[in-house]
């Protein structure tokens, strides 16, 4: 342990009163980007059936990191969400029942049907480039 500092001592003077100031500032700014949250979660279920870790990743590419508490057992407990763009950390209550742990394991489908849906769209695709392979584009004059 080291001699103690005063929070006056330092150039930004964090003190109490100066916190206290800087924290109420800073709540309405934290209600401005509560609102993209929800948009990010709803729009990245609606796009596809996504199990939770595809869920996490698609959630990275907009810049919205997950963190989630797991129990004793392995089980998830919480999620926090981290918006990478604001700094802002908002637990999944928070944001509301459609967004805790729970709520996101039921809106998500499990590991192995999501292998299946994959399955299931390539098989699609190829059907489709087959089909699209053998017409007929020529013009005749």
């Amino acid at each position: 342990m080291g001699k103690s500092i005063k929070a006056s001592s330092f150039l930004l003077k964090p003190t109490l009163a100066n916190l206290e100031k800087r924290f109420a500032l800073n709540q309405s700014h934290r209600q401005l980007h509560r609102l993209r949250f929800p948009i990010a979660i709803d729009d990245t279920l609606l796009r596809q059936s996504l199990d939770l870790s595809a869920f996490r990743a698609a959630l990275q590419r907009e810049r919205i990191t997950t963190v989630m508490q797991k129990g004793k057992g392995g089980q998830p407990l919480n999620i926090w969400y981290i918006d990478q763009q604001t700094h802002c950390i908002f637990d999944g209550a928070a944001l509301g029942g459609r967004y805790t742990i729970q709520a996101i394991q039921q809106r998500c489908v499990s590991e192995q049907a999501y292998k299946e849906l994959e399955q299931q769209r390539l098989r699609q695709l190829e059907q489709q480039r087959a089909l699209g392979h053998g017409r007929d584009y020529s013009l005749s004059l």
